[in-house]
This record gives structure tokens, sequence and C-alpha cells, in this order.
């Protein structure tokens, strides 16, 4: 066996004689390198091929200058965030593979394409690189992406009457789903993520909807859900859930199933939970006891429900909690910016939860 000498300086002399830069320009993938300052410092040639874009183009800038104009998956824009695949690796110090993570602009043809995004942090001492990220087009990404169109197109549209809504999965198919219809709404949350939670979550759409053209009572909700979802024959899976009624132009009545309790913004700032009984899930074959409850409001409150991936985002301190997302509705009011806020306070590389936001304002 050879000493400990041996092996460093052999070590030594590998690291001298291997060209980083070399390697990378000989890649058929894309790859660009950053600094700790988040400007891209290298551009391979791949990269170029992929996206119109040349090195020169490119490097010197901050990849925070929107270049390629970056979205995720369901359009939310992440280059001036720190909701990157890079920068979250970064972060985290953790290297990832994410498929068709970011979508890309293309120079000459301003169309977006998917990619399959690999991402790592650079921790060798010495090295003013901060992360390295390789990317190639998701060819394979065709039939997801259809069927993330497909669900997406079920939200409710065309909002009026104060509503918006903002609706994020985890997984590209989620088992979150906002309705509103007439004068109801609601937000579900299906135990879980991924392409079964969300067949489960369309199909308690259609569900739903019947309820609502049956003008079934808010009271009766929890009984004929659990009723009508037993016909499913899933044991493996539940769903929480809150239901609402506009009743006035001030009021509305309000069921919830072991769902989050939703925030009161009031129109002076002041941000509060509101006092609502909650049921158990449905899915677990029980009775339903609890009534709705009717809130009056003011002009200018609003009223926010949320899933729970929100407020279970893992920071620092601890999960968000209610309290941090408190925190942050004090300042920002788009839904959107709300969702960035919060996933910017993540300690972990990528969204574990669906997150789905449903917001009405009395005028």
């Amino acid at each position: 066996m050879q000493s400990p000498d041996y092996y460093t300086n052999l070590i030594n002399k590998m690291r001298d004689s291997f060209n980083l830069i070399e390697f990378l320009n000989g890649l058929d993938i894309g790859a660009y390198i950053v600094n700790k300052d988040r400007i891209i410092v290298y551009w391979n040639k791949k990269a170029q091929e992929l996206t119109g874009f040349s090195a020169e183009e490119v490097t010197g800038r901050s990849c925070m200058d929107n270049i390629l104009m970056h979205t995720d998956a369901l359009g939310v824009p992440i280059c001036k965030t720190e909701l990157c695949p890079l920068v979250r690796a970064v972060k985290t110090k953790k290297s990832a593979f994410v498929p068709f993570a970011v979508y890309t602009k293309l120079k000459n043809s301003g169309k977006r394409v998917p990619f399959n995004v690999f991402a790592f942090p650079v921790l060798m001492e010495g090295m003013d690189y901060a992360g390295i990220e390789f990317f190639q087009v998701a060819h394979q990404a065709e039939d997801i992406i259809r069927a993330m169109r497909i669900q997406k197109s079920l939200l409710p549209t065309n909002l009026s009457d104060g509503f918006e809504l903002f609706y994020h999965p985890s997984n590209f198919l989620g088992g979150d789903m906002i309705f509103k219809q007439d004068d109801y709404f609601g937000l579900i949350d299906v135990s879980g993520h991924g392409i079964d939670s969300s067949l489960i979550s369309t199909s308690l759409l259609i569900l739903i909807k019947d309820l609502v053209k049956a003008n079934i009572d808010l009271d009766d909700f929890g009984d004929e859900m659990e009723k009508r979802y037993r016909d499913f024959q899933i044991t493996d899976k539940y769903f929480t859930g809150i239901f609402g009624k506009v009743t006035g132009t001030k009021s509305i009545s309000l069921i919830s199933f072991a769902h989050p309790k939703p925030l009161k913004i009031q129109r002076d700032g002041e941000i509060a939970e509101l006092d609502i009984d909650n049921d158990t899930p449905i899915g677990f074959d029980l009775p339903h006891m609890i009534s709705k409850k009717e809130f009056l409001l003011e002009s200018g409150d609003q009223i926010l429900l949320y899933s729970d991936g929100i407020t279970e985002i893992k920071t620092e301190k601890g999960y968000l909690n209610t309290d941090g997302l408190i925190d942050i509705l004090k300042t920002e009011k788009e839904l959107d910016k709300v969702f960035t806020r919060c996933m910017e306070k993540s300690i972990e590389q990528f969204q574990n939860d669906d997150i789905s936001l449903l917001k009405l304002k009395i005028s």
C-alpha cells in the first residue's frame, strides 16, 4: 500500500491536468456557471445551440437580468427570485435533477421550450464559482404538460365578484382543487400529490358541482360527499376541504373539514384567523356533525382560503406556519408574489406540497 503522500500527490496531478472549461465545451448538453453574485461567467457551445444566445450575450450578466425569461411549468417567473433550481442548489448546498423545471424563451423564435435541469453547487475551496447548471430539451414532457393544462383548465376562469386565485402543484399534477360556481366557492386538498391525487381531485370537482347544481345546503356537504366518495372505492386517500357560499353583499357562510382556518384581512391591515369549527376529513366514512357558520364582513375586507402546502414550508426557524404567512400578507397583496415570498423562505430545494390560494374581497 502506498503512503498517504502518494495519493495526495496523485490527486493534485489529476486536478492540475483537468480543464473544466474544456470538459464543459465538449459536452452535448447545455451548461453554464455562475459566481457567488449570480453573474454568468461561462456559457458552453451547446447552451448557445439550444437557446440561440451566444456566450458574448450572456456572460458577464446576472442571471437575474431575465435574459432567458425563465418561468416554471405553471408560468411563474423565476429569474428574479430564489426559485431558480440553480439558486436553490447553491442555497441548500445540494444538487438535484429536476425534469422540465424551467421554460426558456428562445432568442430566434420567441417560443418557450421546457428543459430538464441538473443543478449543483460548487463546494471546492478556492473556487470563485458558486454553481453549475446542465440543461437539455425535455422531449418527454409533452404528455405531462398536456395533463397539466387539462387540470389547470378546470380552475375557475373569468372570476368576478372580487375573487382571485393562485394554484401551484408541487409535482406538475396536484391534489388541490379550487372551485367557484354560482354563489358557492371553496378549496379541497387530497392527501398526497401527483397523478393519483390529481385524478381524485378532478373527480371531486365534478361531485361538488353536482352538489351545487342540486342546491345542497352547506350543512349537508360533509355527509353527501362522504357517501359519494365511498362509491369511488378509494381506501388510501382522504381529503380536507373548506366550502363557502356568498349569502349577501357583505356576508358569507363557511364550513370546514380539517382544513386550515381562513384568514380575514381587514381593510385596516389587521389579519387574523376566522373563528370556525373544524370537522373531520372526508374519506374515513365518519359522520359529519359541524354546521356552517356565517360571517358578516365590511367593505374592503378580504377572506383568504389556502391549502397547508404554504404554511408547511420548512424555513430556517421551522415551518412557516400561519404567523409566517400573515407576516408576508402584510406587505404582499398579489397572490403570485405571496407564493414567491413564501417559497423564498424555504430551506428545501423544491416545493414539497401543492399550494392553492383563493381570495375574496368585499366591495
